[in-house]
């Protein structure tokens, strides 16, 4: 089965694969011994308008492509029937089911434009506005950063801390520190002193010199507190 073919659309290419039965390898450079008739619907196989063709720089060889006209590509199903005047070649029959998603495309288009009353020259001066105003805005985004960045200082880090007695509740009022692995290295207490934001979160900064890796490894202890560890993966 080949596909997809658009129906009633002229300049379509359907392709198919011959080989020699004795040895079973792809058949090459047979393609001018080729007829290929062509049958709509189940209505009657006829010679095809195009002859077919092979492309150039196939890595296999064997494959072969019929061009298809409107007229026999107007139809729901198509079958090729495509045989060689060179002795053990085999040609597999190609059957095609049709779509008719781009004309009935165009169709509501041209009927969009006849209804509407469109302006194609206001349509085309709407797009290129639109297109530079894309450009202004992606101007100022295209240089926005992606996550965390690397070695770039990391201002009030925020995390919760839990309560080790039930595991559940938010810790508040702890005295947490930090410590930091970077790239799997030992652990080092953070720089800066963590402070509580309130409801059992709290902050610190954290210096460029410890963002300075690929990954981080933040670690926060507390009396009456659930360890909190936090694993963090830069952006260069």
């Amino acid at each position: 089965m080949a596909g997809p073919v658009s129906k009633n659309v002229a300049g379509q290419y359907v392709g198919y694969l011959c080989w020699n039965d004795a040895t079973g390898a792809p058949k090459t450079g047979d393609v001018a011994n080729h007829t290929v008739k062509i049958c709509k619907d189940d209505g009657n196989f006829v010679a095809a308008t195009n002859a077919p063709t092979e492309p150039a720089g196939q890595v296999d060889g064997g494959n072969c492509r019929l061009e298809l006209s409107q007229a026999e590509s107007n139809a729901d199903f198509i079958m090729l029937e495509v045989t060689s005047s060179t002795d053990n070649v085999s040609i597999a029959p190609v059957h095609v089911h049709t779509t008719q998603l781009i004309p009935a495309l165009i169709a509501y288009i041209d009927g969009s434009i006849a209804a509407n009353g469109v302006d194609i020259n206001s349509a085309i001066a709407n797009q290129t506005l639109m297109a530079i105003e894309l450009a202004a805005i992606r101007a100022k985004t295209d240089n926005l950063p992606s996550g965390v960045q690397k070695n770039v200082a990391l201002s009030d880090f925020e995390f919760l801390m839990i309560n080790s007695g039930n595991h559940i509740s938010p810790k508040q009022g702890a005295s947490v520190t930090g410590q930091i692995s970077q790239n799997g290295g030992a652990f080092a207490v953070l720089t800066n002193t963590v402070s509580e934001v309130g409801s059992g979160v709290y902050k610190v900064d954290i210096t460029a010199a410890e963002m300075n890796a690929d990954v981080l490894t933040l670690k926060f202890i507390a009396s009456g507190a659930d360890q909190r560890t936090i694993t963090i993966k830069t952006s260069s």
